[in-house]
């Protein structure tokens, strides 16, 4: 899970840490080609359209409104006997060839075909055939993952949709001894954003008929000693020289004791100093667990509630609902469940002024697009505003982002011994920590600047905190010992505690989200876990709180994002002797992200074309502020103020223009060109969002004025 957006992610729990969705062909998730602001669904524009003439041709299909909404999630069966599920509040339509899942948004599906052919391509074109129609544009990336749940071959075919449409066309290919399963989605990226949660669950369960998937439920874990940690130190390793991670730190723990804290590699790229358990890394949304915590203290201390409603304790607190300011409660600012869409472009391209009051009162221009516990929408504002509510409590009339770092000294770091977490970005980098680090468009791994990273200071109840592997153990050891210290005392009651763990928005087929935390019951294993994701760092922490074993990871690149979302499986076959599935699904992973990084850098002009020379000058956007385009010699450089970064120039077909980050760990941010009759303005899109950058003539004409005086 991560703080940074669907541009690419900043923490999704359902694609990125430790998360069974992530494995999911179909879960729509895109490689993150930009580091971590490149988020699941929201980022079905990291891999750009560069050669589409014409808009995809819709697809003819049932009329939802015809069809009765499933009243509970359903499995569903093809004639040829692939299993899956159907989502709640969704229609069905079965045709003789094609099943249709339609959610209540027009013009969006899900089509499910028993196809046939000798390849896969084969299959896919028959799949097409039996839908009646052609997709109308070529596949931008195909990819395959490993062998899995009785599949031999699992293929996804993401389709070259012109940037503009914001819109996703994903084809999910299944075979196994010559028989075919494709699953095809098409819809609006900001339905697919709404609708990940749903999406992973059509994807999370698709099975071959009679297939019975591995548990290790009932199994008792081995102890981990030598052999298992150079099991696991291993897997590691070999990531590393994949992903290109420059440096790794791992903890352990069993049984309320340490097994191993250390580290590999370097925290910097090109420089000796080594990654070891001491090591601070940005941990990011890993912070969000650590705020309940802080709630949960004052839960236990009778000063709240989780049931409270919002404005008993804030009266002042708005939603941009009337409604929804009214019944949101304590709990549904940290559940992710409030139906508020995520919304993080605003905090990332303007912060340098912003205070975490101005993160409070810009909530009252967000409108739930979903109902209050109907599906998982991760909102960092909302949980960051969840922190603060704690703070303004505790300590009335502080500046708020005083009063909580105050709160958290008190009542999480100090009573947990956790000396080393900070907010503090200026004491972080004083010490020894890791750099972050993500792949620069000529494909090296480049030390990232840390500018952008701190957009995070405002919002840091979601995000902010800095911490190693001896810290975080220490908070992981706490959620297993269900709030007993290492020295017997009782530090938070098991109740409040664990109330954290309780699901309250699903998100799949075997996952869902508390309260900052996600809860994974995959392969018959219950695991409590969170991830965070900011510009060259992901890192993540997760318990298995039946078995009295934790672990935590934490990297300093961007492809980090890939070890995170394997290393759950690695441990369960390391404890549980399982299937060694995880280093085949690595291979394939990293084949995966060279292939996507090649297709989004496939048409990017670097340095940018002549379109460029046209677009210089002063831009402004209501919502995100000021921005430059303005040209360096031969090069083109957009600048927010707080950072900037080179960008390309990317040409559809017949189509549109448009300007393209590149810088490390920020890459992949596409300004869209249009025409207006007041001239050119750039239209950047987040998945349930669009900006459009207008041209400032009020800037302008400031500095033509200067230039005239004598």
């Amino acid at each position: 899970m991560s703080v940074l957006p669907p541009r690419a992610s900043h923490d999704n729990p359902v694609s990125v840490t430790f998360g069974p969705a992530s494995r999911q062909p179909l879960a729509l998730s895109r490689t993150s080609l930009r580091g971590p602001l490149v988020g699941l669904l929201s980022m079905a524009l990291a891999i750009a359209p560069v050669t589409q003439a014409a808009a995809v041709e819709r697809l003819p299909i049932p009329d939802q409104a015809a069809r009765a909404p499933l009243a509970a999630d359903t499995g569903m069966s093809t004639a040829g006997g692939t299993r899956y599920m159907a989502p709640a509040g969704w229609a069905v339509e079965r045709g003789a060839d094609v099943t249709w899942l339609m959610p209540p948004e027009d013009d969006a599906w899900v089509a499910v075909v028993d196809a046939r052919g000798a390849t896969a391509e084969a299959a896919l074109d028959d799949a097409w055939s039996r839908l009646g129609r052609s997709p109308g544009v070529a596949v931008r990336l195909a990819t395959t993952s490993a062998p899995r749940d009785g599949w031999t071959h699992l293929g996804t075919h993401l389709y070259d949709t012109p940037a503009a449409e914001n819109r996703l066309l994903r084809a999910s290919v299944f075979g196994r001894d010559g028989a075919w399963t494709v699953f095809v989605a098409q819809m609006p990226l900001e339905v697919a954003d709404r609708r990940r949660s749903q999406l992973a669950l059509i994807g999370g369960r698709i099975l071959p008929a009679g297939q019975v998937r591995e548990s290790f439920e009932g199994r008792t874990p081995r102890a981990i000693g030598a052999r298992e940690i150079a099991q696991l130190n291993a897997f590691i390793a070999d990531a590393r020289a994949r992903l290109g991670i420059p440096g790794v730190a791992m903890g352990l723990l069993q049984d309320g004791r340490v097994v191993y804290a250390g580290g590999q590699g370097v925290r910097e790229q090109g420089q000796p100093d080594p990654v070891d358990e001491k090591t601070l890394f940005l941990v990011a949304s890993n912070t969000k667990a650590m705020t309940t915590m802080m709630l949960a203290r004052l839960v236990d201390a009778g000063r709240l509630q989780w049931e409270r409603p919002v404005k008993d304790v804030w009266p002042a607190f708005r939603l941009g609902s009337e409604d929804a300011s009214k019944r949101v409660e304590i709990r549904h600012l940290v559940c992710a469940c409030t139906g508020l869409p995520r919304q993080d472009y605003p905090w990332l391209m303007e912060f340098a002024e912003t205070t975490p009051e101005d993160v409070v009162a810009r909530l009252r221009d967000v409108v739930p697009t979903t109902a209050f516990g109907e599906l998982y929408q991760y909102s960092n504002a909302l949980a960051a505003a969840g922190g603060y509510v704690g703070a303004h409590l505790a300590h009335p009339g502080q500046p708020l982002g005083t009063a909580y770092d105050r709160l958290m000294q008190d009542e999480v770091f100090d009573p947990l011994g956790m000396r080393s977490t900070t907010f503090d970005f200026d004491r972080a980098l004083s010490v020894a920590h890791a750099s972050p680090h993500a792949q620069d468009a000529q494909g090296r791994v480049s030390v990232v600047d840390m500018g952008l990273n701190r957009s995070i200071v405002p919002l840091r109840p979601a995000g902010g905190a800095w911490s190693n592997v001896d810290d975080m153990l220490r908070f992981v050891g706490t959620e297993l010992a269900r709030g007993q210290l290492q020295d017997g005392r009782r530090y938070l009651s098991a109740d409040a505690l664990t109330a954290r763990w309780k699901a309250q928005v699903a998100l799949g087929a075997d996952a869902a989200y508390g309260m900052g935390l996600m809860t994974d019951r995959s392969g018959g294993v219950t695991s409590l876990q969170h991830g965070g994701s900011m510009l060259g760092y992901q890192t993540g922490m997760l318990w298995l709180p039946d078995h009295g074993v934790g672990i935590v990871l934490l990297t300093n690149a961007d492809n980090g994002a890939a070890l995170m979302g394997l290393m759950r499986r690695r441990l369960l076959e390391v404890l549980f002797d399982g299937e060694p599935l995880a280093a085949q699904e690595l291979v394939a992973t990293a084949a995966r992200l060279d292939a996507a990084a090649a297709a989004a850098h496939r048409g990017l002009r670097l340095p940018a074309d002549g379109i460029a020379r046209d677009l210089v000058g002063d831009y402004r956007n209501p919502e995100l502020g000021p921005m430059q385009v303005r040209r360096e010699g031969e090069r083109t450089f957009i600048d927010f103020g707080e950072w900037r970064s080179e960008v390309g120039t990317r040409q559809e077909a017949g189509g549109a223009a448009s300007l393209v980050t590149v810088a490390p760990g920020a890459e992949g941010y596409e300004f869209i060109v249009e025409a207006s009759p007041t001239g050119p303005r750039l239209v950047l899109l987040e998945a349930q969002h669009r900006y459009v950058f207008e041209q400032d003539r009020r800037a302008a004409a400031a500095v033509a004025s200067a230039g005239a005086r004598p």
